[in-house]
């Protein structure tokens, strides 16, 4: 392979990777971590610690690929994204969960700030094992050397991380001027969390109805 299509393909992963983290189950689960009314600092964090996890899932997944030389099962495919699918639909109850404690004045815990940055370091790493991260790492592996294949992996998570940390804290930043928590921010949150289970949902069904067909046969 010559370095001119190296290079292309690489400027592609770049691209690719930031076209990634717009997609729909992505910007779902982030949105209910940043609905928690962070700051844009906090915000932004947030986006940078989806992109690490998801990266870091990545390069493991792919590596594993190009090692063994193998194709991903498509069983293991589904069972990735229908983890993805439950994973929204948590994310989705926990978010109006939180915000109806807030309306309705009820008991509850702040969770503090490191703890929604690693959990949205699993949430990368869970996404980051499924659906067109996959398929990126399958690309990956089409490529000539190691090292090649690397700093492909790498540019893709170097878009996805920007892309969802400049998302991220523009959103945190807009909730952060909005000011007023229970005028402003619960709305805000009851919106992430219904987007959320709704996706969660709709992201599952395909995978739940052909895992649960056969049973039923």
């Amino acid at each position: 392979m010559g370095i001119e299509l190296i290079v292309t393909t690489w400027l592609l992963g770049l691209v690719s990777g930031v076209r990634h983290a717009f997609e729909p189950d992505h910007v779902a689960a982030v949105s209910t971590l940043v609905a928690g009314g962070h700051g844009s600092r906090r915000a932004t964090w947030l986006g940078v610690w989806w992109g690490l996890g998801h990266t870091v899932a990545l390069l493991a997944g792919g590596l594993v690929l190009v090692v063994l030389r193998a194709e991903l099962p498509s069983a293991a495919s589904e069972v990735a994204e229908f983890g993805v699918a439950v994973m929204l639909v948590a994310l989705g109850v926990r978010a109006i969960r939180h915000a109806y404690n807030h309306v309705a004045g009820a008991p509850h815990v702040h969770v503090a700030s490191s703890v929604d940055l690693k959990r949205s370091f699993g949430i990368g790493i869970i996404h980051g094992l499924a659906g067109s991260g996959v398929i990126s790492a399958l690309v990956m592996s089409q490529l000539s050397t190691l090292p090649a294949q690397l700093v492909y992996v790498a540019l893709f998570g170097l878009g996805s991380t920007a892309a969802m940390a400049a998302v991220s804290g523009v959103a945190g930043w807009q909730l952060a001027r909005l000011g007023n928590w229970q005028r402003t921010r619960v709305p805000f949150q009851w919106a992430a969390g219904v987007l959320s289970l709704v996706v969660g949902l709709a992201w599952g069904y395909p995978f739940a109805s052909r895992m649960l067909w056969p049973l039923a046969q």
